[in-house]
């Protein structure tokens, strides 16, 4: 019994160490998180001036309607593996965006403009361009 005892006394310690040793990563895994999340890595400025970036994504481009001022210039950003062209007859070629690749087109005129992918025309999608935004909408901010 007393043997029993002695081997109680030795493991017990053993357990509370490695109670208190997950117990503490745990906090400070949860820590970091929550630091994370409350500390914004982008400003308001990035966040308005990336509104007005197209991704193609998935075989598709999102968002697959971007309305803006005139005069905006308006970002395709590739995160497909594979080289996307982007075109919109008689307006622009993009060429070949490759992966994280980009390309821009400033739109000077009122109007919607389709536009889709040289090698699939059913992915397409469109940018509507109207001289100022009503005062509910904030889809764009003019570059």
């Amino acid at each position: 019994m007393k043997n029993l005892k002695n081997r109680i006394f030795k493991i017990v310690p053993v357990i509370a160490a490695i109670i208190m040793l997950a117990s503490v990563s745990m906090a400070q895994t949860t820590k970091t998180t929550v630091k994370t999340k409350l500390t914004p890595k982008t400003t308001v400025a990035d966040t308005l001036r990336k509104s007005n970036e197209i991704f193609i994504q998935n075989t598709s481009f999102v968002p697959s309607q971007l309305t803006v001022i005139k005069g905006t210039s308006v970002t395709w950003v590739n995160k497909e593996k594979n080289a996307y062209t982007v075109i919109s007859e008689k307006l622009f070629n993009s060429g070949d965006i490759i992966y994280n690749g980009s390309f821009s087109y400033k739109f000077e005129n009122v109007g919607t403009y389709v536009y889709h992918s040289a090698s699939n025309t059913q992915i397409s999608a469109s940018v509507i361009v109207v001289d100022k935004l009503p005062l509910t909408t904030a889809s764009a901010v003019k570059k």
